[in-house]
């Protein structure tokens, strides 16, 4: 792994933890403002590690479900 991309991985890591705790305290649709969580976490980090996307997909079902109560 080159030096960009554990970057980009690492900066991708810290956003999903930023989002884990903003969940919890009910501003994560502040902290996306606006965006998508792909697009908050990198789009081309997402694309990169397809195996995220489940989880990805978990996280907004969550809000979307949390968001209807």
């Amino acid at each position: 792994m080159s030096e960009t991309d554990a970057r980009l991985a690492r900066q991708a890591m810290d956003r999903a933890h930023v989002l884990l705790q903003a969940s919890q305290s009910a501003v994560v649709f502040n902290l996306l403002d606006g965006r998508s969580v792909e697009e908050y976490l990198d789009a081309a980090w997402v694309a990169a590690h397809p195996a995220v996307k489940l989880g990805i997909e978990a996280f907004v079902s969550a809000l979307n479900a949390h968001e209807g109560v």
